[in-house]
């Protein structure tokens, strides 16, 4: 019985610790999280690093179907210092589909 006399005092006791935040504040949709943000770069690098490669991996196909030698630097106006690196995997990975070593 004695259990059940507490029990109003505990919810009284527990629902004054609520915080509830100012209004405009609390949990909502940031547009600029969402596929990016477990990755550590923000969603905007991620979709262009894929998009690197996968421009890469066309062109490098194209090249070595042509007979073209493997160089994917003559492409430089088409990747940025950022995704030099995935549009060059992306480009020899495409390349070496049609021409392995």
């Amino acid at each position: 019985m004695k259990r059940l006399a507490i029990l109003p005092l505990l919810v009284a006791v527990l629902s004054s610790c609520y915080y509830q935040p100012a209004p405009g504040y609390g949990p909502g949709y940031n547009p600029g999280y969402g596929p990016g943000y477990g990755s550590g770069y923000p969603a905007n690098a991620v979709n262009d690093g894929k998009l690197a490669h996968n421009q890469g991996f066309n062109l490098g196909v194209r090249d070595a179907r042509r007979g073209l030698e493997p160089k994917y630097f003559r492409y430089a106006n088409l990747y940025t210092k950022s995704t030099q690196k995935d549009f060059g995997r992306g480009y020899m990975t495409g390349y070496r589909t049609v021409r392995p070593r």
